[in-house]
Parts: structure tokens; C-alpha cells; sequence
């Protein structure tokens, strides 16, 4: 997983990436390391989970919003649903 650390998204410099459990909302991956195997406060995280559990889409999905420190967020994300 720490190769993805190392991918550039070309025009997003400061892009991470998150694996979050979409049941139990519990970070599989992040870049912070103590956030692993802990449920996500985000509000834009549960958002997404919510619209997955709502819809079960597989398709590559885009969500923005302001972040708790009332910063802009852009995310791209995708259910990996064999994977839950």
C-alpha cells in the first residue's frame, strides 16, 4: 500500500489516498497510521459511504466538500464491492 504514496496525480499535488470498510466504516488504509482499524469521523467519508450503501454502484463516484478546518476537499472515489 505505500506505493501509493508514491503515485502522482498529475494537477493534484497534495492528493492521498484512503481505504475505508464500507460496512463498519473503519480506515483500512490511510497515510496517518493511526487512524488504521479506527471509524472515520470525516463528514465527506460518511457522506460517501452513505450514497454507496444507498446505491451499491460499483462506478467511479465524485463528491465535494469543506472540510473541517472549512477547507475544499474534491474526492474521487470507487466501491470495491468484492472487497467491501
Amino acid at each position: 500500500m505505500d506505493s501509493l504514496l508514491n503515485l502522482n496525480i498529475e494537477g493534484l499535488p497534495k492528493s492521498e489516498y484512503v481505504f475505508l470498510n464500507v460496512d463498519t466504516g473503519l480506515y483500512l488504509y490511510h497515510e496517518n497510521e493511526s487512524l488504521l482499524n479506527t471509524q472515520t469521523t470525516d463528514q465527506g467519508y460518511q457522506e460517501i459511504l452513505r450514497r454507496i450503501k444507498a446505491d451499491g454502484s460499483t462506478q467511479a463516484g465524485t463528491y465535494s466538500y469543506a472540510d473541517e478546518n472549512g477547507i475544499d476537499q474534491l474526492v474521487v472515489y470507487k466501491y470495491l464491492k468484492d472487497r467491501n
